[in-house]
């Protein structure tokens, strides 16, 4: 390798560096002023909330299910409820790995662990958000 290529090299790896440290330091304010990064906050709300709601209609779809009238559910009711609960098994595993994202607010010892974390289940997170918009 020539002098040109090593340095170019060389830079590309100081800017990935640079970009990682900036992106870990952002995140480390935030998880530590507020336990978690605005981003996973956020999505821990809608997660929670999915979570909440299709328990919901689940409970109303399993009582007309099981109620004391022989009521045929329809095809559609069917369709809702297998939605509402891949929708709420969804909600609960990214609830899940966003929680292990989580620190205690001005937590000075757990909010680099947070943020790595963070970092690290990236992928994981857009993964579970991207099926969560596909439902």
């Amino acid at each position: 390798m020539d002098a040109a290529g090593l340095a170019i090299t060389v830079a590309g790896s100081v800017l990935k560096l640079v970009a990682f440290s900036l992106d870990f330091i952002r995140d480390g304010k935030e998880i530590y002023h507020n336990g978690a990064t605005d981003r996973n906050i956020d999505l821990a709300l809608v997660a929670n909330s999915i979570r909440g709601s299709t328990k919901g209609l689940e409970d109303q779809l399993d009582q007309l299910r099981h109620g004391n009238d022989e009521r045929i559910i329809d095809p559609i009711e069917t369709d809702l409820l297998r939605l509402a609960e891949r929708a709420r098994t969804i909600g609960g595993q990214l609830a899940s790995i966003l929680k292990k994202a989580e620190a205690k607010p001005r937590s000075k010892s757990k909010t680099p662990k947070a943020v790595l974390r963070g970092m690290w289940d990236t992928k994981d997170i857009e993964a579970k958000e991207k099926q969560l918009n596909g439902i």
